[in-house]
């Protein structure tokens, strides 16, 4: 368990759960570094809200249910799986960038969420802007209520329930990349400016 402190990791430092769990909670922090899983260990957002700053995640990273990972710093390089919701429990779940930051990598985030699209969220704080980088993906079912620039992928998928599936909403967002509803998913665009690079 990492609780309610902050761990300083140099360029190359690794924090890894190899066949086991790595617990962030009470307000912890990870600032640097980076995250890997192996042999099926997983780093979680285990309770409450809980930082990353300019990390890189090349394991598995899970949200559970009713917290909130916030990003902080310039950049969280996701070449691993984030998944928001993982447990898939029927609380409102977030990824927060909480400053102007790029997501990039070679990796995924996947909102799970169980019935409600709030249960599983992708957040800005209030003023901010977050980047979407090529080559990365953020799919599955819930909203993406972070005022966006899209240069990467956006797919709505997972339609294993009715209605909708993948709801962007409360902020203006650009589209540069991709953005597509597959396997007889929904993509909703409500009540936001949704702006088409060329």
């Amino acid at each position: 368990d990492v609780e309610g402190i902050t761990i300083t990791q140099g360029p190359s430092a690794l924090l890894m759960a190899d066949g086991g769990t790595v617990r962030l909670q009470g307000g912890a922090a990870i600032v640097g570094g980076t995250l890997d899983t192996a042999n099926n260990g997983a780093i979680v957002n285990n309770n409450g809200a809980n930082t990353l700053t300019d990390v890189t995640n090349l394991g598995s990273f899970n949200i559970f249910s009713g917290t909130t990972t916030a990003v902080t710093g310039t950049t969280l390089t996701n070449n691993g799986t984030v998944t928001v919701n993982s447990n898939r429990s029927g609380v409102p779940t977030a990824l927060r960038f909480d400053s102007d930051a790029t997501l990039g990598g070679t990796g995924t985030v996947v909102l799970n969420r169980d019935w409600h699209e709030d249960q599983a969220q992708l957040n800005t704080g209030a003023g901010f802007t977050l980047t979407h980088a090529v080559g990365h993906t953020v799919r599955g079912r819930g909203q993406i209520n972070a005022r966006l620039i899209n240069d990467g992928t956006i797919a709505s998928d997972l339609s294993d329930l009715t209605g909708q599936t993948l709801v962007l909403r409360t902020n203006a967002k650009t589209n540069n990349g991709l953005m597509q509803a597959t396997g007889g998913a929904y993509l909703y665009i409500v009540g936001i400016t949704l702006t088409q690079g060329p």
